[in-house]
């Protein structure tokens, strides 16, 4: 498996624990479990430990990992983007396509 590969794989994956942790946020009623202190937690780095609390904590966890994840995919791919030299082409043709249907359908 290419690296390439491998890192589309992982920030699939990772965007699918996003979603599952944004849903467990949403259901528990947990989305004010740290405040409106943006990135702290209620003001502090170290928030004590409740259960809404730590769920919102560990959505937004999830949520830096899966940003890292996503960064690197971009980067391997900038990378590839030699080895593979008709793929942004092929990408550009399919969201024009996209677009295209959408409106259509619209």
């Amino acid at each position: 498996m290419t690296a390439l590969r491998r890192s589309a794989v992982a920030a699939t994956i990772g965007m699918f624990v996003v979603v599952a942790m944004g849903s467990t946020v949403t259901n528990t009623g947990s989305g004010e479990g740290c405040g409106d202190s943006w990135p702290l937690c209620n003001g502090e780095f170290v928030p004590v430990p409740d259960r809404a609390t730590l769920i919102e904590l560990s959505h937004r966890l999830v949520t830096g990992v899966e940003g890292f994840l996503i960064a690197g995919l971009a980067w391997t791919a900038w990378r590839a983007r030699r080895r593979l030299p008709d793929s942004s082409n092929r990408g550009c043709g399919r969201s024009h396509a996209i677009r295209a249907g959408a409106r259509r359908f619209s």
